[in-house]
């Protein structure tokens, strides 16, 4: 799937390139012409010479199994002792992701031996994770009004910090099929549009016990980011006939994007009661370049007794999809009036399972 390092393959999300499997012209080109199509042979001839202008419609839809993966979320330390210290010795807490399902559709038509084709990738994932102690030694790490979180940052004994990710990206894609000849190796090279949204979240409570429910004796922190970006992609993709209906593909893109930022930050403090009292409130709306690489490896079979006409063929493989110069979150360093201007990298890797059908 394409995106921001986005772009038609996403990952973003969301370019996993969409294999076309470019035996169904093929072979058909070979039929046509009467050559051997049986197992373990390819035919010496380029589609310029056989394939019928405006061909057949392919319509994929993939099931994904992506992991994401990001720096930065962390959200508490758990000291050895409760003392009173800027640097607390213990183990950093963070939030780690694991594997989600996702869902690419894609639809293409083939034109001699050029392709066109719109594809969309969604993927959302989400996870939590906590930490308590019996005695006041947990560490804040997030948050920008020190002073008002509970003691100070300080003599905590509960933490919880959820993350959440939500990509979709489109892509309207133009390619070449080229069939080597002599061989049974043919190379797409192929260019796109792409349009991708990403939403990052983080909620963050901090306490002075485990008893929370109530929002009494807690600061909760909210932390957001949205992306709305759009841009081009450039890749190649190459397919290798094996034999019997097998085909081993692989892909790599990148791309380039302009993105539209809204960062939001705000703290609650409900030490008081149950109304709660918005300590501080920061947004800021960028507008910066970001790019993103894809790349994805596969095997495939095609589900036909003649290989003259492939009707349905199945693809499993590996994608990753990496993002690279996005705003990170609002956070401080030493001084409280000092924001952060980090860039962060976002990714998206796992397994895809692929069903074509031509028409």
């Amino acid at each position: 799937m394409g995106i921001v390092l986005l772009t038609a393959n996403t990952v973003s999300a969301a370019n996993y390139n969409y294999n076309y499997n470019n035996n169904h012209s093929y072979n058909q080109c070979c039929d046509n012409q009467g050559c051997d199509v049986s197992c373990n042979q390819c035919c010496d001839t380029g589609c310029n010479s056989c394939c019928d202008l405006c061909g057949d419609w392919v319509f994929s839809v993939d099931w994904l199994r992506w992991e994401a993966q990001r720096s930065g979320l962390d959200y508490a330390i758990k000291g050895k002792s409760n003392e009173d210290s800027d640097l607390p010795d213990g183990k950093i807490h963070s939030v780690d992701l694991d594997d989600d399902s996702g869902l690419r559709l894609a639809l293409r038509k083939q034109c001699d031996c050029w392709d066109f084709g719109l594809i969309w990738t969604s993927f959302d994932s989400s996870k939590s994770n906590s930490v308590k102690s019996s005695q006041p030694n947990i560490f804040a790490t997030r948050g920008v009004s020190k002073t008002n979180v509970p003691t100070d940052r300080r003599a905590l004994k509960y933490a919880r910090s959820k993350y959440e990710v939500d990509l979709d990206v489109y892509d309207l894609e133009w390619g070449y099929t080229h069939n080597l000849c002599g061989s049974c190796v043919s190379v797409r090279p192929f260019v796109g549009f792409e349009i991708a949204h990403l939403d990052q979240k983080i909620g963050t409570v901090y306490a002075e016990d485990e008893e929370i429910l109530s929002g009494i004796n807690a600061v909760k922190i909210r932390e957001k980011i949205d992306m709305d970006a759009y841009g081009a992609y450039l890749g190649f993709q190459g397919n290798w006939n094996l034999g019997c209906n097998f085909s081993l593909f692989g892909d790599f893109s990148g791309a380039v994007l302009v993105g539209d930022f809204d960062i939001k930050y705000a703290e609650i403090d409900f030490t008081s009661g149950d109304e709660g009292n918005v300590i501080t409130r920061l947004k800021k709306s960028p507008c910066q370049g970001i790019s993103h690489w894809d790349a994805a490896i596969g095997l495939n079979y095609d589900f036909c007794e003649c290989c003259g006409c492939v009707d349905f063929s199945l693809a499993i493989g590996y994608e990753i999809h990496q993002w690279k110069c996005l705003p990170d979150f609002i956070q401080t360093y030493e001084d409280d009036r000092l924001l952060n201007r980090n860039s962060s990298c976002l990714s998206f890797d796992g397994l895809f399972v692929r069903l074509n059908a031509a028409f």
